[in-house]
């Protein structure tokens, strides 16, 4: 019977096994799903000074992680000193850095030129994450990756680049890889609410500070346009988006994960599409179809994969 050999115990954690990582993907979707859905409310702060409404926006989404999180920032107690250094670099590379560096490469080349470079998150953060394990990411992981970063090709267009402008998009590109995996050791210590807080305020106190002592600047006529765009990054990009993936990243690998940031060009045409900006080209289509395939070839198990093996 399953109970003696058990058979029924392996089954019942396959079963489990195979939930968790579902509810996984489906945060790994959602969270830069969001992130593009940011890219048309950061075009409507164009005007807006740029380190300042990088840092409010990241204030906002730290006060909501705050009122979240409240009863359980008591686990960043669980962090020694290795552990804060981390945080600390992890908000100034994947949150201050990588805002800083799309500003920057935005000014000389064009958002779909930067768009292609950032595209190619998928490969670097799976080759970054296997590195810290002293081994190669799998050949299905890493083809998965190649075939999203090209899908998303697909999805942007082409642009026109300068070389300060790759310069920054490579840099871009560097900040965002390391945000995913440098936060994977730290959410499993504090969870994904305490993480996403401590991270937000570092990187709004650090960005507001940067403006007034670098980049100073007289009052500011603000807008409602203003407040609703710099209110929607912080709640649904600097707050939601956050928790969605830090709690993807503890139920999916991170190398497998970083496939899923295929999903931010889409997320970015289709708000726009929704709110009438444009609409929807056969490319970006054929680019959606491409990123899906391209994250199916990197998730699914190999026929060999002992999960399989399991449930047969």
């Amino acid at each position: 019977m399953s109970s003696e050999d058990g058979s029924g115990i392996i089954g019942e954690d396959d079963a489990n096994g195979g939930k968790r990582e579902k509810v996984g993907f489906a945060y790994l979707v959602l969270a830069p799903f969001l992130v593009g859905t940011g890219v048309e409310a950061s075009s409507y702060l164009n005007h807006f000074p740029v380190f300042l409404s990088q840092g409010l926006r990241y204030g906002v989404g730290a006060v909501i992680l705050l009122f979240i999180s409240r009863r359980r920032l008591g686990k960043l107690s669980l962090l020694g000193l290795r552990d804060w250094l981390l945080v600390g670099l992890l908000s100034l590379t994947g949150l201050y850095g990588f805002s800083v560096a799309m500003v920057e490469a935005v000014r000389s080349s064009s958002p779909t030129a930067v768009g292609i470079v950032i595209g190619c998150a998928p490969i670097l953060i799976a080759l970054i994450s296997e590195a810290f394990n002293r081994r190669l990411p799998s050949k299905n992981v890493l083809f998965g990756a190649i075939v999203v970063t090209a899908s998303t090709a697909v999805v942007q267009g082409f642009g026109q680049f300068h070389f300060q402008g790759l310069l920054w998009s490579l840099l871009a590109l560097v900040c965002d890889s390391l945000y995913s995996v440098l936060s994977a050791p730290l959410v499993v210590k504090v969870g994904p609410s305490p993480l996403a807080f401590i991270t937000n305020i570092i990187a709004a106190l650090t960005l507001i500070l940067t403006q007034l002592l670098f980049y100073p600047i007289a009052l500011i006529s603000w807008t409602l346009q203003d407040v609703l765009a710099i209110s929607y990054l912080g709640v649904f990009v600097s707050a939601v988006a956050f928790i969605y993936w830090y709690k993807g990243i503890t139920k999916v690998p991170v190398h497998v994960a970083g496939l899923f940031v295929g999903f931010i060009p889409i997320g970015s045409f289709l708000s726009q599409a929704i709110m009438g900006v444009r609409t929807v080209s056969q490319a970006e289509v054929l680019g959606t179809v491409g990123v899906i395939i391209g994250i199916a070839l990197g998730v699914l198990p190999k026929p060999d994969h002992p999960r399989s093996a399991r449930c047969s």
